[in-house]
């Protein structure tokens, strides 16, 4: 069996696109990535194909949502709660959350929900799941001059190499290449541009300067990987990483 690389340290599930995620456990990977994650969103009433995101409206990271995980119901999209920045709770369906945002974006604004138990492609960008390391944010931060809350990232998967070799950026390389973690086979499909969204600071959508600067100046804009999901499963906070030979 090939030697363990990693393991994972934490994993996030974003139920709404662009607000802050939750932390969880366990999460079961299906095809098209993480359970629920990105299943949900908001979009302009006048034109319900373009996404309303952090980069419209950074004060939606202050707004998070959580999801309630029926295992014996996996078709669906679970329930959610939308918690406000004063932490108010919200049901997805309510008023009250969605008539504050549109007052902060100066539009009407209608839920999206991804059909058919599917989320597609252009909820996650360019990928299934995305991937960061401790090394980096290690790395980023020390440039930075202070710590760097990873949620900036929006990772599914934050990882934590074990490796001698392990380095800042080492995940740049890794592209084609196929790893197990749990009962899931993914494959590295590319490296994760950045773009100002990472400015905006988690929880109260307040706009911190030069992240995105530092992350062009370290390491040409990039920060994380993509991958797609091979093989479905179950995968669990503490779990290894390894790479993985195709049969």
């Amino acid at each position: 069996m090939s030697e363990i690389i990693g393991i994972v340290e934490e994993m996030y599930v974003h139920p709404v696109k662009s607000m802050t995620g939750q932390l969880l456990r366990e999460a079961q990977i299906e095809s098209y990535g993480l359970y629920g994650d990105r299943a949900r969103g908001l979009v302009r009433a006048d034109n319900p194909d373009r996404f309303v995101t952090i980069t419209q409206v950074p004060q939606l990271a202050a707004y998070r949502a959580e999801q309630r995980i029926d295992a014996s119901h996996p078709g669906d999209w679970p329930e959610i709660t939308i918690y406000t920045p004063d932490e108010r709770a919200y049901r997805w369906e309510d008023e009250e959350w969605l008539a504050e945002l549109e007052q902060l974006a100066g539009i009407k604004l209608l839920r999206w929900e991804a059909p058919n138990g599917y989320v597609p492609k252009g909820a996650i960008e360019d990928g299934d799941l995305l991937l960061t390391t401790s090394h980096s944010l290690a790395a980023l931060s020390s440039l930075y001059g202070a710590p760097i809350d990873i949620r900036r990232f929006r990772p599914n998967l934050h990882l934590r190499l074990t490796t001698t070799d392990a380095a800042a950026y080492l995940e740049g390389s890794w592209r084609d290449h196929q790893f197990l973690v749990g009962e899931t086979v993914i494959q590295v499909t590319g490296d994760c541009p950045r773009c100002s969204i990472i400015n905006v600071e988690p929880l109260s959508g307040l706009i911190t300067p030069h992240i995105l600067k530092h992350v062009a100046r370290q390491n040409a804009i990039h920060f994380g990987v993509y991958a797609s999901v091979k093989t479905p499963g179950l995968i669990r906070v503490g779990d290894t990483i390894r790479f993985h030979t195709s049969p």
